[in-house]
């Protein structure tokens, strides 16, 4: 991120705001704007890679918007957004050791921080690997049911995946599979088969596509998410440029969501890399806006 980029978020996103100790200057203040012509929209945090959680909550303020999906590295010491792949035994073992271990508080400050920006956390994204421990597990829909979100959406595969079945009955909460990647290991998740045999294994397991795979999904990416309409737990709407400007059928699915009164939160990432003179929270704004213009007229 250059020094231009930053320099500029600061001026959208944080001049007009009070102070990022306090956003808003309001408890518990009035939940943002989400609803768009009967469709609620999100903002997922990967859209601020780089930043760090305060940069989040004046983003959406500047947005504005009020539904956020969360990723774990925002919240997790030791963790950037590189993930976990770079960690050492011993950096994995504290990282294992704080999950156990560190205060709740911790996990509370985090959603008094969005409910006082009027901010509401509709999921938490972590990835889960074979190398965590069963208590490390549960702790995981601990945090996230103490930061109040009913979706833990996961990163993983499908031998993972069996042993999220009790904790996510025992925290009732329903578990969204994002794609595990390198979909030649028979037990990686991402493609339409493989969502298949996961939301098999419980009522309450669900899926969340990310659009660039969209061809993995099966001969007619519309008719997948129709297929899944009742298991969607969110849907990563992003192109490689903004919106209107690149081939994902975002203005497809939106007005689909709309029209089939689907109940799932699309949730928009911004995943193309930001050039020196752009700014994200300007970026995000042209996002949101196309949505709502697409859903208007629709």
């Amino acid at each position: 991120m250059t020094l231009t980029t930053r320099r500029t978020f600061g001026k959208l996103g944080l001049a007009a705001l009070p102070g990022l100790g306090g956003v808003r200057n309001l408890a518990a203040a009035a939940p943002l704007q989400s609803v768009f012509s009967g469709v609620r929209l999100g903002i997922g945090s990967y859209s601020f890679r780089g930043f760090k959680l305060d940069d989040i909550v004046a983003g959406l303020v500047a947005v504005p918007i009020g539904e956020l999906e969360l990723e774990s590295w925002f919240v997790e010491p030791g963790v950037s957004t590189a993930g976990r792949g770079g960690m050492n035994p011993e950096q994995r073992e504290a990282l294992r050791q704080w999950r156990l271990s560190g205060p709740l508080d911790d996990i509370r400050a985090v959603k008094k921080k969005c409910d006082d920006a009027g901010i509401h956390i509709y999921a938490y994204n972590i990835p889960v690997d074979d190398s965590f421990t069963e208590p490390e597990i549960d702790r995981v829909f601990q945090m996230a049911q103490t930061m109040g979100v009913g979706i833990l959406n996961v990163v993983t595969t499908l031998p993972v995946a069996e042993r999220l079945i009790a904790p996510s009955a025992k925290y009732k909460m329903r578990v969204g599979f994002h794609p595990s990647g390198n979909l030649q290991n028979p037990n990686s998740i991402g493609t339409g088969d493989s969502w298949r045999k996961v939301i098999a294994f419980a009522p309450n397991f669900g899926v969340c596509p990310d659009l660039s795979g969209r061809a993995n999904w099966g001969a007619d990416p519309l008719a997948f998410l129709r297929e899944m309409k009742d298991r969607l737990t969110t849907l990563h709407t992003h192109d490689q440029a903004p919106f209107g400007q690149g081939q994902a059928p975002v203005k497809e699915i939106l007005l689909m969501v709309k029209q089939e009164k689907f109940t799932f939160v699309p949730i928009i990432e911004r995943i193309y890399r930001l050039t020196p003179e752009m700014d994200n929270v300007a970026e995000l704004k042209k996002l949101v806006g196309y949505c709502r213009d697409v859903l208007a007229q629709g």
